[in-house]
């Protein structure tokens, strides 16, 4: 190749970066479903577990996002039934 010894050693050094990332990427994978999780509650995706839950009605979450997103349907019907009392 046309390469000058320090683009060899650079683009060796690429080659050698990149399979520490896979090897490193390859470390995290969830051994359920083989995607790298993005949160720490990420098996409670295949567990079914739903810890959160919401304090009005039955429902529950497995993530405390998804409840409060699920708590304003609560808010808005209140809004509505303190409307029609007027």
């Amino acid at each position: 190749s046309n390469l000058t010894v320090k683009e060899e050693s650079v683009k060796r050094n690429s080659v050698g970066e990149l399979a520490r990332k896979k090897r490193e990427r390859k470390k995290l994978l969830c051994d359920l479903c083989e995607k790298i999780p993005h949160t720490k509650n990420h098996k409670m995706a295949h567990t079914g577990e739903k810890q959160h839950s919401c304090p009005t009605c039955d429902k529950s979450f497995s993530r405390s996002y998804n409840r409060d997103v699920h708590m304003r349907i609560h808010d808005q019907t209140e809004t509505v039934h303190l409307s029609d009392m007027q």
